[in-house]
């Protein structure tokens, strides 16, 4: 559904895997700063820890934000349904279902 609107319709790879530290890794085109090859082995690990810890601190807080993307509204489209969840009356389940429907149904229009 989301592609669709942003107009990549060709197969993507998943984005779901159950990898270890495949958020960080070559196949997503990232190189991680390995320690010298002469620290202890803890101490490698401490200091990858530490510079993944400070790189995920230092984008959250980053004052200069990234390019905005072009407005594809589907952010109001999904304020406008959640809006509408809100007023609704019925248990989690159900609200659950009403939001599984919504994902599952037509791409929404901008």
């Amino acid at each position: 559904m989301f592609r669709a609107q942003v107009g990549q319709s060709e197969v993507m790879v998943p984005v779901v895997t159950l990898e270890p530290n495949s958020l960080h890794s070559a196949a997503r085109g990232f190189v991680p700063a390995s320690a010298p090859a002469d620290f202890p082995p803890m101490a490698a690990f401490q200091q990858e820890a530490l510079v993944s810890a400070v790189s995920l601190f230092d984008t959250m807080l980053d004052s200069e934000g990234g390019e905005r993307g072009p407005e594809l509204g589907w952010t109001e489209a999904n304020q406008k349904f959640s809006d509408w969840l809100d007023t609704q009356s019925g248990d989690a389940q159900q609200k659950r279902k009403a939001i599984d429907v919504w994902l599952l149904s037509e791409p929404l229009s901008s």
